[in-house]
């Protein structure tokens, strides 16, 4: 707070008066950002559980089987050769794309569209979670957990932080027998998906973590 005000120099007090709350705000969440970057990494040992997804999953009233047409936030998309569900909605079109991607890949068994909890991480040692967007089980049988971000996003500490942990818990998992299988994270980014033209392997090749 002292360098904040240091650097504001004579206008400390008429902008702190007028904009006391949106300063406020903004410090407060550079403290957290901080706080996070810099926090423990977690420990995996001995969290190893494997569990079964849950058979039913509640579906958007809005449904939609234009998987190709204008993306719709509030949709829930219908028609999947591949997916694990029925119905599946995503936050961006980028997703979307990446889904229909998945879903036409003649390497890739099914995949299914995380919701929160669904796969939790560890993203820090203070019990901080990181949910992933997409589980991929390949023919092959080797699992990819997908994340797909924003260009801006891409080199953010939190995206990259999000993403060392991710690999950390993947190497632990593929060292446990419990698993019995082999797992492996994607990191992409909207012009990844694009580059990658409709191909998974090419999306795979595209990784960067």
């Amino acid at each position: 707070m002292d360098a904040l005000v240091a650097g504001l120099g004579d206008k400390a007090v008429p902008v702190l008066s007028t904009n006391l709350d949106r300063v406020a705000a903004r410090v407060i969440d550079l403290i957290s950002r901080g706080h996070k970057e810099f926090a423990p990494k977690p420990s995996y040992e001995d969290v190893v559980e494997v569990v079964d997804f849950g058979n039913a999953r509640l579906q958007r009233p809005t449904a939609s089987g234009d998987r190709f047409g204008k993306f719709e936030r509030q949709a829930g998309y219908e028609g999947w050769a591949k997916g694990m569900y029925p119905q599946a909605w995503f936050d961006s079109g980028t997703e979307l794309e990446a889904a229909n991607i998945m879903d036409a890949a003649r390497d890739v068994a099914f995949w299914v569209r995380l919701e929160r909890n669904d796969c939790p991480i560890l993203w820090t040692g203070m019990k901080t979670l990181y949910n992933p967007d997409f589980i991929v089980v390949e023919t092959g049988g080797t699992l990819y957990m997908v994340e797909i971000k924003m260009e801006k996003e891409g080199s953010t500490p939190s995206v990259l932080g999000k993403a060392d942990a991710a690999l950390r818990w993947v190497n632990h998992v593929n060292a446990d027998p419990k698993t019995g299988a082999i797992w492996a994270y994607l990191l992409v980014l909207e012009s990844d998906v694009e580059a990658a033209k409709g191909s998974w392997p090419a999306l795979k090749a595209l990784n960067r973590a």
